[in-house]
């Protein structure tokens, strides 16, 4: 969407982002990976993901979409502890061809003037879950020790990550799993209360590193970070940033 709004190429406002966010990582003085995976130089893996599990009737796919069966999956739910019912409630309706709310789509087909690469069901693009998948199973193979993000990822994206990559294989698909709690910051509600949000670029309430960079010492900013345990959720002002200081 943002490539579009701007006229320029994904690739390029990707690199760009990227390239941003080694740069704050440097700076804060965090130790770096050894890869970087990027969605798009994994289409062939994701794609021969999709094909085993519609090979094996995990997935199914209805005029170029492909959707994972979440009944396949053996203990759907483990990880979050969630009924499939219980996360239902109060859910949209069906995705077109889609036989139950809880299947998730593997593969979309495109537009022409969305992103797309040829499949066997047509041009298309991942969807959200079977990227990572792909990507993790490619970089560390089919079960590997531990995966992390942040809490809000738990479900439906970890719970369905590990649906379709433990169908696929037959194994365990990580060993640990961390979630880090989220940044909130004060917000005024219309009531005129001050209330904890969560900070996210969709609500507009977000701070750039970069420009945190600028008014503090990398230190600060790491100190900050540390002062919370990595599962709760870490509170943000620059009230706090300048006790830190």
């Amino acid at each position: 969407a943002e490539a579009a709004e701007q006229g320029r190429p994904m690739a390029e406002i990707a690199a760009e982002l990227e390239a941003s966010y080694k740069q704050a990582i440097d700076a804060l003085g965090v130790r770096s990976v050894d890869s970087f995976p990027r969605a798009t130089e994994y289409i062939q893996p994701i794609i021969d993901l999709v094909s085993r599990l519609i090979e094996m009737t995990a997935a199914y796919e209805v005029e170029g979409d492909v959707y994972f069966d979440h009944t396949s999956a053996v203990g759907y739910g483990k990880l979050s502890g969630r009924r499939v019912e219980d996360a239902l409630t109060g859910t949209r309706e069906l995705a077109g061809a889609q036989r139950h709310p809880a299947d998730f789509a593997l593969w979309k087909s495109s537009t022409d003037d969305e992103p797309g690469w040829d499949s066997p069901w047509g041009r298309g693009r991942p969807g959200w879950h079977i990227e990572c998948s792909a990507m993790s199973m490619a970089e560390l193979g089919e079960t590997f020790d531990i995966h992390g993000g942040g809490i809000d990822l738990l479900f439906p994206h970890h719970e369905n990550e590990i649906a379709q990559s433990e169908t696929a294989t037959g194994k365990p698909y990580a060993n640990i799993w961390m979630h880090n709690g989220l940044t909130r910051i004060k917000t005024k509600a219309a009531s005129g209360e001050w209330q904890d949000e969560k900070m996210s670029k969709s609500l507009g309430n977000i701070r750039q590193i970069d420009d945190l960079l600028s008014e503090y010492a990398a230190e600060t900013i790491r100190a900050f970070i540390l002062s919370t345990h990595y599962r709760r959720p870490l509170d943000f002002s620059d009230e706090q940033l300048d006790n830190m200081a």
